[in-house]
Order: structure tokens, then C-alpha cells, then sequence
């Protein structure tokens, strides 16, 4: 993946590279300056997974993001609200929003009714998890993420954890996130190589 002339005002290129083993599918993505300034950058994957009736969603965070809104990009990360709190698990059949989530600690277990779950682990780089869902989708989009939602915009007001990094051209030890995702019932990792690219993310499915 290149820049498209007249599209994102920065020359870079994307690279995903995909793999499948002992019923896990990693996604490896690399991400590398190649323009003469330093470049904002941050990226994640949106995946759609099956959200049949009784479907459950499980994971942990710290706080979350207002919803996006031209009002909001100046608000930035606040308390875990209860309705959102995903601890116990929570049935995501009436679940109707589109919001980030602050401090996931990198593991999400989805889990259909039949009992069969689809595990996603993530690196630390992916420190953010938006979920995304609405009455008439078929499906649930939980997506790994390194910044906030809107996070260009919150990185131009300097607002506290946006997250968002600067890519130096050609690297330089200020923009050289690391990160490896470990997996034991699977999905993300990244890795940064260089200081100007990132690399990552996993996704995996087991029968409990």
C-alpha cells in the first residue's frame, strides 16, 4: 500500500503480511515513513466477527473516549462508565455504540453461544480498543488500535493520550514503539523493527 497522490498529504508506505498456523491467523503490518518530514502515524485492524443471539464480549480497560463527535475531540479519556464495563462479559446483542476504550490490557475473548470463542491478543503498542456495533449489524467490530479515535486531531491540540506518534524520517529513537504479542488462544501482535516502522497484529480461533 502506497500514499494516493492528493490523498494523505505524506509520502509512507503500508505493508501486512499474513499468516496461518495451528489455527491462528496473524496479520504482521509494518508501517515506514518515506517522506522528508516526520509523519504523525498509527493504525490497528478493524475486524468483523459473527454476532449471533447470546453472544458474549469480555475484556478489561481503564477508562474510555468520548463518542466521536466535531464537539468531542477536545474531550479527552474518562472513567469506565458501568454500562460499558466489560470485566464479567457482556451480551453484545443490545449493544449499540461506537466507542474507544483506554488502557486494554490486550486480550478480547468473544464467545458464541454454542461455547465456540475467538480469542484476540494484542502487543502493548495496541494500548486501545474500539468497539464498534449497531441494532442492524450482523456482526461486532472489534478492532486493536494504537491511538485514540480522532487522534490526529487530539494530537494537534496536545490532548493528554492521544497517542498518536511521530515517524521521523528514517527513524529516530523518540518515534521507535515496540511491542510483540503473545498469543495463547490468539489475535494481535506488532513489532516495530525500525525506529521509522511498525510491525503488527494477530487474530486466532479456538473450540473451548
Amino acid at each position: 500500500m502506497r500514499r494516493r497522490p492528493g490523498a494523505f498529504p505524506f509520502a509512507w508506505r503500508g505493508e501486512m503480511q499474513f499468516g496461518v498456523a495451528e489455527g491462528r491467523l496473524t496479520i504482521d503490518m509494518r508501517l515506514t515513513n518515506r517522506d522528508h518530514r516526520p509523519i504523525p502515524a498509527g493504525f490497528g485492524l478493524h475486524p468483523y466477527f459473527p454476532k449471533a443471539p447470546g453472544t458474549t464480549l469480555r475484556f478489561d480497560c481503564t477508562g474510555v473516549w468520548p463518542p466521536d463527535a466535531p464537539e468531542t475531540v477536545a474531550k479527552g479519556c474518562g472513567p469506565l462508565e458501568p454500562r460499558l464495563d466489560f470485566h464479567e462479559g457482556r451480551d453484545v446483542g443490545p449493544i449499540v455504540f461506537d466507542r474507544c476504550f483506554e488502557g486494554w490490557d490486550g486480550t478480547a475473548i468473544l464467545t458464541a453461544p454454542d461455547g465456540f470463542t475467538t480469542t484476540i491478543e494484542a502487543d502493548p503498542v495496541f494500548g486501545k480498543l474500539q468497539i464498534d456495533d449497531a441494532w442492524d449489524y450482523p456482526y461486532i467490530c472489534i478492532e486493536p488500535v494504537t491511538n485514540a479515535n480522532d487522534g490526529f486531531n487530539r494530537l494537534g491540540l496536545d490532548l493528554a493520550g492521544h497517542a498518536v506518534v511521530v515517524l521521523e524520517p528514517g527513524g529516530s529513537p523518540g518515534a521507535k514503539p515496540r511491542g510483540r504479542h503473545r498469543h495463547c488462544s490468539g489475535v494481535a501482535r506488532s513489532e516495530s523493527i525500525h525506529d521509522c516502522q511498525q510491525r503488527g497484529v494477530t487474530c486466532r480461533r479456538d473450540c473451548c
